[in-house]
């Protein structure tokens, strides 16, 4: 994990240091309305199953995080809200990120050039994840659930919740196994999450970029890229 195919990797870095994805400005492919800028902002407010899938790769790769410091963690629980159990609010349910309480980890990757992202849309997605379940957090907490926003920006940036998560997760898994392994731990999960936030961005991009009849075959881009790297060279910053 935490390694991005060469074209993502170079529209990554292209995006991470602002360079220009396009030559020029032209309609998106992906929606056909609104207009993909140079820098390619557009898409990620854009590509609505590239998102999808980046989310679930985000999720996965966090999950495997708590996994390691629980493993009775799970993903998509359904019927936590007796009032409305057809709502989801924990793409994953663990003991692993908190010291006491089980948690039900709602993971998110907001745009910083989304419609009221603010000036910290990590801040402001967490604060819009909470006020959408605020009704129903009296039935999580009389089941001891603790409703947890993980918030990521499309840039990779992490909340600081999901920084404390992970350091709880991997001091139940250092304190398990007996060893001091928890810094190299947590390196290795920022590691593999932040590619797989920043893999997400670019195959926004990519699919904005790309015609839709040729939506389905391998993007060329209009550049050469090294081989693949890991999301160490992209950091986790905007």
């Amino acid at each position: 994990g935490g390694v991005l195919a060469p074209d993502e990797w170079t529209t990554c870095i292209r995006m991470r240091i602002g360079a220009p994805v396009l030559s020029s400005a032209r309609v998106c492919a992906a929606c056909g309305e609104n207009v993909l800028d140079t820098l390619g902002y557009h898409a990620l407010c854009c590509a609505k199953a590239e998102s999808t899938k980046g989310h679930y790769a985000v999720r996965n790769a966090l999950a495997k995080a708590f996994v390691a410091g629980d493993p009775a963690t799970e993903l998509e629980t359904e019927g936590l809200i007796p009032s409305a159990p057809t709502l989801r609010p924990a793409d994953i349910l663990t003991q692993a990120g908190h010291p006491h309480k089980i948690m039900a980890v709602d993971v998110m990757v907001k745009c910083p050039y989304a419609t009221a992202a603010g000036h910290d849309c990590a801040e402001n997605g967490k604060r819009d994840k909470i006020n959408r379940y605020a009704a129903y957090a009296p039935e999580l907490n009389r089941q001891g659930i603790w409703y947890a926003p993980a918030v990521f920006s499309s840039f990779g940036r992490r909340h600081p919740d999901v920084t404390t998560m992970l350091h709880e997760a991997a001091r139940r898994v250092a304190r398990r196994q007996g060893t001091g392994q928890q810094p190299e731990l947590v390196r290795r999960w920022y590691r593999t999450v932040t590619a797989e936030v920043w893999s997400r961005a670019a195959r926004m991009v990519h699919r904005c970029i790309m015609p839709v009849d040729t939506a389905d075959e391998e993007f060329q881009p209009p550049w050469e890229g090294p081989p693949g790297l890991d999301g160490d060279e992209l950091g986790g910053g905007e």
